[in-house]
């Protein structure tokens, strides 16, 4: 990528950040790129400091202030006409921020709360230990536009939670098939997806788990079918999700496997398994920053934590099922 430079704008609202989401930040990025002011961007949902939609807007340097006041003027325009009103207190923010904070192993983080229906212009800082440096980072950010621009289409598009997390369930099964062909070795990768993350793989044994999955089966596995199919030569239709998400990973996947194979991948994202399901996996980092970037399109896409969870626990138990397991 050229020179650039970043323009973070967090966009604090209380409420439904759907409403942010479609009302700043799609008309503020096509008011930019038509403008020719900005050649990307990528949000993200967050918590700290109150519920906000961060926003990152690629731009060249001597084009920051405009592309700043361009999102001060479609915010404010937003907050008249559509502003929050809810009902957030310090006290509120205090107690659900502690509790995220150590949800998320932070030691560190913002203790006021910010203004609702206010911007707040504060620098993006790359995650470099996750998603790594240079070109790693570069591929990774590219990704993360991609994903964004899709995002913001499926929300302005008005799919509902429930579309929504078929959406993102079709996108993780996606995820697994840019590493492997073979159904057994795909489940043993979700299985490993789901206990790197914690103690969520315990729900696989429970029997209210196994009744959601036995009443959800036939779309499930539909779903995880035709996803897989792919991988021995039946074309994803052009227009669907899981197409679309494709194309936003397989370049960055490629770049994060060359640097690796290179010994030039400078990424340490966290992980645990058993060691029966680490010998089904092939090129761990770059799997494990592909599905982080997966992780940020549910958190785009307003799926929650628990929710993702829960989706990566069917994706495992959909494939050990298709197995015959």
């Amino acid at each position: 990528m050229s020179e650039h430079s970043w323009v973070s704008a967090h966009l604090f609202y209380h409420g439904d950040q759907d409403a942010v989401i479609v009302g700043v930040v799609r008309p503020v990025v096509e008011r930019l790129g038509r403008a020719g002011l900005a050649d990307g961007f990528f949000f993200l949902r967050y918590w700290e400091g109150g519920p906000h939609v961060r926003l990152r807007v690629r731009a060249r340097p001597e084009q920051a202030q405009e592309v700043r006041s361009a999102i001060e003027a479609t915010a404010a325009e937003f907050y008249r006409t559509s502003p929050s009103r809810s009902e957030l207190t310090e006290q509120g923010y205090t107690e659900s921020a502690a509790a995220l904070a150590a949800l998320e192993q932070m030691t560190d983080y913002d203790t006021v709360l910010h203004p609702d229906n206010s911007v707040a212009f504060i620098d993006y800082v790359p995650e470099t230990s996750v998603f790594g440096s240079g070109r790693a980072l570069e591929a990774v950010e590219k990704q993360f536009m991609a994903a964004s621009a899709l995002a913001v289409e499926l929300i302005a598009r008005g799919r509902t939670p429930g579309q929504r997390a078929m959406d993102a369930f079709a996108m993780m099964a996606a995820n697994r098939t840019v590493f492997t062909g073979i159904l057994p070795e795909l489940a043993y990768q979700a299985r490993f997806m789901v206990e790197s993350g914690g103690s969520a793989a315990q729900l696989l044994e429970s029997s209210d788990f196994e009744r959601y999955f036995d009443a959800n089966k036939a779309q499930l596995r539909a779903g995880l079918e035709t996803v897989w199919a792919a991988t021995r030569g039946v074309a994803l239709p052009d227009s669907s999700v899981a197409s679309n998400w494709l194309k936003t990973v397989r370049e960055a996947n490629d770049t994060l496997v060359e640097l690796e194979l290179l010994g030039q991948l400078d990424a340490y994202p966290d992980f645990e398994a058993p060691a029966d399901v680490l010998q089904h996996i092939n090129h761990l980092v770059p799997q494990l920053i592909v599905e982080r970037c997966m992780h940020l399109m549910c958190n785009r896409l307003g799926i929650s934590l628990a929710q993702e969870s829960h989706l990566r626990l069917l994706l495992t138990r959909t494939a050990f099922d298709l197995c015959g397991v």
